[in-house]
């Protein structure tokens, strides 16, 4: 007990010492920023934005252990594509019978596209297998999401906005979150919001610029983002009608949107073909576990239709029903400007979409996220304005409604990067894998984290118990198996005496 209360209390203190720190570190460079900012030094001050950002975004990817939902489940798949790119497994060996349907303890794993898990793993292959390496791509485009949003802001509407929403995108708490695999939906939404992001931009710099590769690069990020999270991604080619109906036609807009959508599908669709045809059994059943989200509750994710509406204030930020309100009536008032309608059309469209599907996640709707803090900003600036215009209350009113929008999304950032509440108890937890004395060749069972220890010793591992014709049969095909006996208790008297038994002194590792 005594030895609790002292590993508690250090915990305590680290927490508190590196929370301490960040934060200050973090409230030091946004200040800067800001003096910046009143400077008109624009480019100094998205610089430090960034910088934050990224900051923040590695402190939260430094977690030791992959995060159980579905962190853990990507890492490990990720981890076995090093060795063959083309086949996704779970478990590296069909050895023993399994469930396909089964996404959680299955073989060939299709239950993702393959571009973030690619990326993962040629990050794990170049650096080390590891969890941070395995972090470490989402970290990078995270961070440049901030830079992309600054551009569509600016090039939309001008420098400021850009400014606005970069700083929106660099505290967002659920980006920063989803960056570093702490909450589900992880990694696979943070590249399709940067990938959809990133065609935007190319969209909006061909409104400039007018320059045909542009389409094609843009019709290549469509493409990038469909392998990531399939075909919500094609929202970018209505957006791209809204931003040019004006300019092209009806016909030059149906042949630059045909460049668009082929370019795309050049992009996406070999690895649909190659996949159904190599592994037909589980691309199908997975085409229609897809389709299933949209009229069963998988995974207890089940929620009435105003959940995303509902979780907009935490997500985003408090104010941004009281923006996005004031942005329909801006729009209306100045007789539909289109690049209000672009931002209206990439929120209004997907909330609905996902409203109306009956499995809910909060991560499902990131990819809305640059055209919500630009919504903010707007409003923000809007307000600056006002307040210019006033004197006395009038203007400290408005001076705080809009000082507050910038506070709340500053609170529900740091409210989920945590800084005074790591549990430094994973490092112990992957200590305590990593020390396990296993062959390569091992097969764990009874095993109380068994994607855990895949990863990281790259062995066999199931939750279950064996049988004895099933140890009999493996031992005779050469493989040592292994039982797991948690604090000396015996799992099983009906296997030999002689069976490999590991055993752990304390439950430390078991997570649900």
């Amino acid at each position: 007990m005594l030895n609790f209360l002292h590993n508690s209390s250090n915990q305590m203190q680290i927490n508190l010492i590196q929370g301490s720190i960040l934060l200050f570190l973090v409230v030091v460079l946004y200040l800067q920023a800001y003096r910046y900012f009143k400077s008109d030094k624009i480019s100094r001050s998205l610089a430090l934005i960034v910088m934050t950002g990224l900051i923040l975004r590695i402190f939260c990817a430094l977690d030791p252990i992959p995060h159980p939902w579905d962190e853990r489940y990507h890492a490990l798949v990720a981890s076995n594509m090093i060795a063959h790119p083309l086949k996704p497994t779970l478990l590296k060996e069909d050895i023993i019978e399994y469930d396909y349907t089964s996404w959680a303890n299955n073989h060939i794993w299709l239950h993702k596209q393959p571009f973030p898990l690619w990326t993962m793993a040629l990050s794990m292959y170049i650096f080390d297998k590891g969890t941070f390496s395995m972090r470490l791509p989402s970290v990078a485009l995270s961070t440049i999401a901030i830079f992309l949003t600054y551009l569509i802001g600016a090039f939309l509407f001008n420098k400021r906005i850009g400014l606005f929403a970069a700083f929106f995108c660099s505290i967002n708490g659920l980006i920063i979150e989803i960056s570093a695999g702490r909450v589900a939906t992880d990694h696979i939404d943070l590249f399709f919001l940067f990938f959809i992001q990133l065609a935007i931009v190319f969209i909006v710099l061909h409104q400039k610029k007018e320059k045909s590769y542009l389409i094609f690069l843009a019709g290549f990020s469509i493409g990038i983002a469909i392998l990531c999270k399939w075909l919500p991604a094609l929202i970018v080619i209505p957006i791209f009608w809204i931003l040019n109906y004006d300019r092209y036609g009806i016909i030059g807009l149906l042949k630059k949107t045909t460049v668009l959508f082929l370019t795309a599908c050049l992009v996406a669709l070999p690895w649909q073909i190659f996949a159904a045809i190599e592994y037909p059994r589980e691309y199908w059943y997975e085409y229609q576990y897809n389709i299933a989200h949209l009229l069963q509750p998988l995974g207890g994710q089940g929620h009435p239709w105003w959940f995303h509406i509902d979780k907009a204030r935490i997500v985003w930020n408090e104010m941004i029903y009281v923006a996005f309100g004031w942005l329909i009536w801006h729009f209306f008032r100045d007789k539909y400007s289109k690049n209000s309608f672009a931002l209206i059309f990439w929120i209004v469209i997907p909330y609905l979409f996902f409203s109306i599907a009956t499995t809910k996640m909060q991560g499902y709707l990131l990819f809305t996220g640059p055209a919500m803090f630009i919504v903010l900003s707007l409003f923000v600036q809007e307000i600056y304005n006002k307040a210019n215009l006033n004197r006395g209350f009038i203007k400290i009113c408005l001076l705080t409604i809009g000082t507050s929008i910038f506070l709340l999304s500053f609170r529900y950032g740091m409210e989920r990067v945590k800084p005074f509440t790591q549990d430094l108890s994973g490092f112990e937890i992957r200590n305590e894998i990593k020390s396990l004395n296993i062959p390569t060749d091992a097969i764990l069972f009874n095993c109380p984290c068994p994607i855990e220890i895949m990863f990281f010793k790259n062995c066999l591992a199931y939750s279950r118990n064996t049988t004895l014709d099933e140890y009999s049969m493996l031992t005779k095909q050469g493989y040592q198996v292994y039982i797991v006996e948690i604090n000396g208790k015996v799992v099983s008297d009906s296997l030999p005496f002689s069976v490999n038994r590991l055993f752990v002194t304390e439950d430390l590792f078991n997570r649900k």
